[in-house]
């Protein structure tokens, strides 16, 4: 309202003690503000002090509580320049020490029920493991966060995307091909489980023979049965001679192998030849491996080689050439033997 109007010192404080709108002061000019009483009261002096202080008084109707600055006890201006001692409303009428209502802000001017907290507004570290929500892949459990050491428990850890990899606790098995409890050495699997087929160790000498083992014996010592055929061929003319061949086997002996038997022609060579006699020998190259001469009674020694393999076999071969009677020839041998 903007008339002007003179009232007496007391009606001025009863007016404002009453929480109605105070009239203009005498060298004073008052802008209305919002409802809920808010206002700038400029120049002007009373008994207590000069009034100029914007403040944020309470409702129109609180009880006690100035609607503007000047709302201290008696009235009037406080002593150090118009407001209550705080800069505020008075101490039951609704402004709080900072300005804003008992309800409706803090000290610092926030809300104290509605205005959000004091930090910073960012993301929050809910398990507090050093990980806020934008980086922590569970920031429900203080021991997954990006870094932390992987485990196999099927729980991204380390915050990287994949479940158990790179496990600190990831065993490595070996596969037991034919389950004799003893695994291959060249096939192993490194893993948080053991399959079925696998087994704790790589210990095995042959994983495809289930009687070839630590437990039964890793070596090929033995002895070892089976037949031989010589194939020759003379002047264009090819026969068969087989035998029966028994060797022995054994790896800490030199030679490793030996064995000999008779030869039977099928052909041609029964007449012009017989019967031929032959021994034969060998030493491991390798752990399955053997190389050696075949000795032929009338053609003389030519070598052959051999591999071990499951289940107990022995197989081999051989070449040469040579003459006989004035006639050359060449053969082949083959050998074909089982423990």
């Amino acid at each position: 309202m903007n008339q002007r109007s003179i009232l007496p010192h007391s009606l001025l404080v009863l007016a404002i003690t009453a929480g109605c709108a105070p009239p203009k002061a005498p060298d004073g000019e008052i802008s209305e503000g919002l409802s809920t009483g808010d206002y700038v009261v400029n120049g002007g002096e009373d008994n207590e002090g000069e009034l100029g202080e914007t403040g944020s008084g309470g409702d129109s109707g609180s009880d006690g509580g100035s609607d503007g600055s000047g709302g201290s006890d008696d009235g009037g201006g406080s002593d150090d320049g118009g407001g209550s001692d705080d800069g505020g409303g008075s101490d039951d009428g609704g402004g709080s020490d900072g300005g804003g209502s008992d309800d409706g802000g803090s000290d610092d001017g926030g809300s104290d029920d509605g205005g959000g907290t004091g930090g910073t507004g960012g993301a929050t570290d809910a398990d507090g493991d050093g990980f806020d929500a934008t980086e922590d892949c569970d920031d429900g459990d203080p021991s997954v966060y990006p870094g932390a050491t992987e485990y196999c428990n099927g729980i991204d850890d380390d915050c990287d995307g994949r479940l158990d990899a790179g496990a600190v606790d990831k065993v490595t098995s070996w596969e037991d091909a034919d389950g004799d409890g003893y695994g291959n050495p060249d096939v192993s699997l490194w893993a948080c489980n053991v399959p079925g087929d696998h087994v704790l160790n790589d210990d095995d000498c042959d994983d495809t023979d289930a009687n070839r083992n630590p437990t039964l014996g890793c070596d090929w010592n033995g002895t070892y049965t089976g037949t031989v055929t010589l194939t020759a061929t003379v002047s264009g003319i090819s026969d068969t001679c087989s035998a029966t061949l028994s060797v022995d086997v054994d790896d800490t002996a030199s030679p490793a192998l030996v064995g000999d038997s008779t030869c039977v022609w099928s052909g041609f060579a029964a007449s012009l030849i017989g019967d031929v006699d032959f021994d034969i020998d060998g030493d491991f190259t390798s752990d399955d491996d053997i190389e050696g001469d075949i000795t032929i009674d009338g053609f003389g020694a030519e070598s052959w080689s051999g591999t071990f393999s499951s289940p107990d076999n022995l197989y081999g071969t051989g070449s040469g050439s040579g003459t006989y009677s004035g006639y050359a020839y060449t053969y082949s041998l083959e050998l074909d033997l089982y423990r």
